[in-house]
């Protein structure tokens, strides 16, 4: 009983400081590969890497970037590396703003869209499953629609989540899955001073036309990605230096 009464009570409190506007959520995500990936590295199939991402919400403007990765298979000596860049979506709700900013752009460039094109691109047609789940004290939705599968706490009213944060849903997505991967929300935050700056950069619609090259990206420094090979430690968190 005692148990049940403090899940109810930090749902309450949890919801109440949402709707006071600052909080940060934090997704663990599990990677999925296509069979042309795995076809092209096999050992890729064995790999049980996960990465955490979070969310931070103050009033309309949100940040969803990449904080640090893990790695659950220690690199053969022959497969190579690999390059994970820091990645920031920042979106600015009131102003239709969606920016992305990348540790494989151009230094002081970003991709930038408007979340109404973006959310008309995607077209999503979710159907409701009838399922509900609870995730982090919330009661969660579950919709579907083709390959792809959210949950979205009701509780919550505002539309963004992971990955790329458009789901035209009526409530802040706590776990999706689709055909690259699951995201799941495992932890929250109410920090007292959340302050979000947009960065002020050279923008464009078309990334390739700021994206380096993988040959380029492969010295990119700490701060602006992660390499991984074959002396990467297994089954330690990896965070990104902001030095």
């Amino acid at each position: 009983m005692k148990t049940i009464v403090l899940l109810i009570s930090f749902s309450v409190i949890a919801s109440n400081y949402c709707f006071g506007q600052n909080f940060q959520i934090v997704y663990e995500t599990s990677p999925k590969y296509s069979y042309e990936i795995i076809e092209a590295i096999p050992s890729m199939a064995k790999d049980k890497h996960k990465y955490r991402y979070s969310l931070a919400i103050n009033s309309h403007i949100s940040l969803f970037k990449r904080d640090s990765l893990l790695i659950g298979n220690r690199f053969d000596r022959n497969r190579g590396f690999e390059i994970w860049q820091k990645d920031e979506i920042y979106k600015n709700r009131q102003n239709d703003q969606w920016l992305k900013i990348s540790g494989a752009y151009i230094d002081g460039t970003g991709y930038e869209r408007k979340i109404s094109d973006l959310i008309s691109n995607n077209n999503f047609e979710w159907s409701k499953t009838g399922n509900v789940k609870e995730i982090l004290g919330f009661k969660c939705i579950e919709v579907v629609s083709n390959a792809k599968t959210a949950y979205y706490a009701q509780d919550i009213p505002i539309p963004d989540g992971p990955k790329y944060g458009i789901f035209s849903l009526p409530g802040l997505v706590l776990e999706y899955e689709d055909e690259s991967g699951h995201w799941e929300a495992v932890d929250i935050h109410f920090p007292e001073n959340l302050e979000i700056r947009i960065p002020k950069v050279k923008t464009t619609s078309k990334e390739s036309d700021i994206k380096m090259s993988v040959f380029d990206q492969k010295d990119l420094p700490a701060g602006k990605a992660i390499r991984v090979d074959y002396t990467t430690p297994a089954n330690k968190w990896i965070k990104f230096d902001d030095r």
